[in-house]
C-alpha cells in the first residue's frame, strides 16, 4: 500500500494524504487538522451523509487532532481513533469558544503564551493554523489578526518563504491579557456534577460543607435538568462566568460536566476535579447510543470506562462513600491552597 491523495472530511482540504495502516482504521494526514484517525466504517458513514457532522463539531475535531499532532512531536500523546461511539466524549474534551470575543482572546493568548521577551516574533501560518483558533477559514483568522493590529495589541514583524507571518505582542496587548486574568471578586463556587443517591450524599456531607463552612464561599449547584450534553445553557454560562472557581465531579459518564469544566478552564478559572474512587478506577457503565448514520437505524451498547483519559492525569481528589469526612477535609485543603480561604464569610 502507498500514500494516496484524499480530501480531509473535517476541513475539505484536498491536499490531505491517506496513510496506509495495519489496523481497522484510516489515517488521514492534513496540513490543517494534523493526523486524524477514524474507523473505516464511521468514515464511510460520514462520506455517505455530508450533514452528519455540524460545522462546530468539525472545527472541534480539527482542533483536537491538530493539538495532539503538535504535542506528539514533543511526547507520546496519541489521539483517540474517532468512532460513532466516542465522538461526543472527544468533542466534550475540547474547550470550544462560545463567542467571537472568546476567539479573539484565544488568539491574543497565543501570542502571550509564546512571548518570552519584548519584540519577540510569534509565527502564524494562516493556511495551516486557523483551526488552532477555532476559525472556519484562514480568512476568519486574518480578520481577528487585523482586529488585534487595529487595537495595537500586536505589531507585524516579518514573513518567511514557508508562508509564516510573524507578529510581536505590544504593551497594550500585555495589559489586555492582564485584564482578562484579573481575579473576579465573586464569592461563588460553581459545582458541576451529576446528582444521584450516591453523589447527593457526597455533595451535602462533603462538597457543600468544604465550600461554605470551611472555606467561606457560596455554592451554585447545577441540577440535572439544567445540564445539556450537547451545549451549555445560557444560565450555566452566566453562572460559570460570575464564579470565582469551579468544582467538577467526574463520577459517571456525564458530558455536561466535561463541557462546563472545559468552558471554565477556557475562561482561565481554576477548576478543582473530584471523582468517586471506584469510578476513577475504571468502573464500567453501559449506555445505549443511537446509531448515527443515514443508512442505519437502532442503537448500540457502549461500554464506558471511568474518567476520560484526557483528564485522568490531572490532579484529582478521589473520594469514597464510607469516608466522606476525609473527602471534605481534602477538598477544603485544596480550596485553601489554590483559591484561598474567604475569611470574611467563613462560618
Amino acid at each position: 500500500m502507498s500514500v494516496t491523495n484524499t480530501n480531509c472530511f473535517l476541513c475539505e482540504n484536498n491536499l490531505a494524504k491517506s496513510i496506509p495502516t495495519t489496523g481497522d482504521f484510516k489515517h488521514i494526514s492534513c496540513n490543517v487538522c494534523g493526523d486524524i484517525f477514524v474507523t473505516g466504517s464511521y468514515l464511510a458513514c460520514i462520506e455517505r451523509n455530508p450533514n452528519l457532522l455540524k460545522e462546530t463539531e468539525k472545527i472541534a475535531l480539527s482542533y483536537y487532532y491538530k493539538v495532539h499532532t503538535l504535542n506528539n512531536k514533543k511526547n507520546s500523546n496519541n489521539a483517540e481513533i474517532l468512532t460513532e461511539y466516542n465522538i461526543e466524549s472527544i468533542i466534550s474534551s475540547v474547550n470550544y469558544p462560545l463567542s467571537l470575543l472568546d476567539k479573539i482572546n484565544i488568539v491574543l493568548q497565543h501570542f502571550h503564551s509564546n512571548t518570552q521577551f519584548f519584540h519577540q516574533g510569534v509565527n502564524i501560518n494562516f493556511k495551516k493554523d486557523y483551526r488552532l483558533f477555532f476559525c472556519r477559514s484562514e480568512n476568519e483568522l486574518n480578520e481577528i489578526i487585523q482586529y488585534l493590529l487595529g487595537k495595537k495589541y500586536i505589531r507585524y514583524v516579518d514573513s518567511n518563504i514557508q508562508g509564516e507571518d510573524f507578529y510581536c505582542l505590544l504593551t497594550e496587548g500585555i495589559q489586555k491579557i492582564e485584564e482578562l486574568k484579573k481575579e473576579t471578586k465573586s464569592d461563588q463556587c460553581f459545582v458541576a456534577m451529576w446528582f444521584s443517591d450516591e453523589t447527593d450524599k457526597a455533595y451535602s456531607e462533603s462538597i457543600e460543607k468544604a465550600i461554605e463552612e470551611d472555606s467561606g464561599y457560596e455554592c451554585y449547584k447545577v441540577s440535572n435538568n439544567d445540564q445539556n450534553n450537547g451545549w451549555i445553557p445560557d444560565t450555566i454560562v452566566k453562572e460559570i462566568r460570575r464564579s470565582k472557581f469551579v468544582i467538577a465531579d467526574l463520577t459517571g459518564y456525564r458530558a455536561g460536566v466535561y463541557y462546563e469544566a472545559g468552558f471554565a478552564e477556557g475562561l482561565g478559572k481554576e477548576v478543582i476535579y473530584t471523582c468517586n474512587k471506584n469510578w476513577f478506577d475504571e468502573q464500567e457503565e453501559m449506555m445505549k447510543i443511537p446509531i448515527q448514520c443515514s443508512n442505519c437505524s437502532g442503537t448500540n451498547e457502549l461500554k464506558l470506562d471511568g474518567v476520560h483519559f484526557n483528564l485522568k492525569q490531572r490532579k484529582m481528589i478521589l473520594w469514597e462513600e464510607d469516608n466522606l469526612p476525609d473527602f471534605r477535609k481534602a477538598l477544603a485543603e485544596r480550596i485553601g491552597a489554590v483559591i484561598g480561604i474567604n475569611e470574611k464569610k467563613k462560618t
